[in-house]
């Protein structure tokens, strides 16, 4: 758990003005999300987190600088994610995790882009006076095509707003009847291309009063899979699985899942039918997909349910990906001593299936595994996935590697290639902007001296996607939220949610050669 916010020195100050918040091109089609350059968690309902309206706002052939301004400290406790009506209109939501200083439940601000103040606030709760004992942990906020805002948290959705942040409407999401309603939550949405919303709720062990995301892990909360009634300490029940109607806010369809589902739900349209994937268990782990109607209506396809967890040791997975015809899902989000894997599987037919260890053959830190419990393997964000490349991008904290990985289903044998790997020790998603000619692959480096998970401070890197050479590199800054993503911007920058509470505003640039001091 971190908890120092030691005194940092950014890199400069940028003064923006509001002319300076240039508009990108108009958006592709990404129904039934708003057309801005950010609506949604990961762009699209695939999760593919490629921002195709952002860009890389300094040079792929010179030396850049970065520079950045900052909010108030502690304003946004555990940021999240943040989403765009357009340049002059940005919302973030946050407070999900209860674990850290000042994160009591879930909020939306409204923020101002120059600025980085909040222009209105709305909390949703409060773990510490109005919602003693429910359990906070971090849902997510989208915009629908509608233009308004919907936010999961604990088990409720919220319709808000963005005007002014007034609640239009919530609704109670549904949770095992047998369950204590304060251990339930649900951990993000998606949505289908006709405007279906689908959740997965998530629980935590029965008895387990920890707040935020370290009431899943084994080490202070361990689930019981023997538990033999629901009031035995550590008894965790399956999943709940939920479509609902944004319009009137009402549920349309539900079912129990056969098992706990930890990763989020991901959303493609293949064969002219809207399919929602989700990974059950903690490990074997089984891929599943569930046809969602237009009506809502979730109908399990028992055609399609390939293992993800092909070796013995490997732990949970993370949110599948979708790249083209393809799925795909990295596993080990549960720190282990088994290298992971990347598993890609067709959508047309599962037992076309493809797998590696990309980085079996590197050595892991022993500083790191000794500060970790002597785990040599933790993934705890999914894939990235750009379809115009076939290339997949992945990490492992442990062995500090970053790559790319080029999936081949032309010949008669699919295959997985490296393409590239470079030493970079990260633990959040990474994302990818710019249009498909120049790709720029963006994420965070923690400091060699920090365990992750436990480190004070990070980095954020920008890398040619194609290479992964590396373009730019901020300044040592306050750790952004555990789990999360950096999140695009419009003009070429981009926001770092810090997990204390300061968001900041990052700027890559081409240097001047006058002030470049790497000379």
């Amino acid at each position: 758990m971190r908890w120092a916010l030691p005194s940092i020195a950014l890199v400069g100050a940028l003064v923006i003005t509001t002319g300076g918040l240039s508009s990108a091109a108009p958006a592709p089609s990404n129904s039934p999300w708003y057309p801005s350059l950010s609506s949604f968690e990961h762009y699209d309902s695939s999760r593919s987190h490629v921002f195709s309206q952002a860009y890389f706002g300094g040079s792929t052939s010179e030396k850049n600088v970065v520079t950045s301004i900052q909010s108030a400290t502690d304003q946004y406790p555990s940021g999240y994610n943040m989403v765009y009506k357009d340049a002059a209109h940005a919302y973030i939501y946050g407070g999900g995790y209860g674990n850290y200083p000042g994160s009591v439940g879930a909020f939306v601000d409204q923020v101002d882009p120059v600025t980085l103040a909040s222009v209105w606030h709305t909390q949703l709760m409060d773990y510490t006076t109005t919602d003693p004992g429910v359990w906070d942990y971090p849902g997510v906020m989208g915009m629908l095509s509608d233009g308004n805002l919907y936010v999961t948290y604990s088990h409720k959705l919220a319709k808000i707003d963005p005007s002014d942040g007034h609640l239009i409407s919530t609704l109670d999401l549904p949770y095992n009847a047998e369950a204590d309603p304060n251990n339930a939550a649900y951990n993000g949405f998606n949505a289908t291309s006709d405007g279906v919303l689908v959740f997965k709720s998530v629980y935590r062990p029965y008895g387990c009063t920890a707040q935020g995301p370290t009431a899943l892990s084994p080490a202070i909360c361990p689930a019981n899979p023997s538990a033999a009634t629901p009031t035995t300490t550590g008894w965790v029940p399956p999943s709940e699985f939920v479509s609902v109607d944004p319009t009137t806010m009402t549920v349309l369809h539900q079912l129990t899942l056969p098992a706990p589902a930890g990763a989020r739900p991901t959303v493609a349209r293949f064969n002219g039918k809207n399919y929602a994937y989700l990974v059950e268990g903690y490990g074997p782990c089984k891929a599943v997909r569930y046809e969602v109607g237009s009506d809502g209506t979730l109908t399990l396809d028992p055609t399609w349910a390939p293992l993800v967890t092909q070796v013995t040791g490997q732990t949970a997975t993370t949110s599948l990906v979708v790249l083209k015809d393809w799925i795909a899902v990295a596993n080990n989000s549960i720190r282990t001593t088994v290298p992971m894997s990347v598993t890609a599987i067709s959508q047309a037919d599962a037992t076309k299936i493809v797998s590696m260890q990309p980085f079996a053959n590197d050595t892991p830190d022993p500083w790191l595994v000794a500060n970790l419990g002597g785990a040599t393997s933790m993934v705890g964000a999914s894939l990235s996935a750009d379809a115009s490349s076939n290339l997949l991008y992945v990490f492992d904290t442990v062995p500090r590697k970053i790559a790319a990985l080029r999936l081949s289903v032309n010949g008669p044998t699919p295959k997985l290639t490296t393409a590239w790997k470079k030493t970079q020790t990260t633990t959040e998603f990474t994302m990818l902007i710019g249009d498909a000619r120049h790709r720029v692959l963006v994420s965070t480096d923690i400091p060699a001296n920090e365990v992750p998970g436990q480190n004070a401070n990070g980095m954020a890197v920008w890398r040619d996607a194609a290479t992964g050479r590396e373009l730019a590199r901020s300044a040592v800054i306050p750790a952004m939220t555990w789990g999360s993503m950096i999140q695009p911007f419009y003009n070429g920058d981009l926001m770092w949610e810090g997990e204390l509470g300061t968001l900041y505003r990052l700027s890559p640039r081409k240097a001047h050669e006058k002030n470049d001091k790497r000379k």
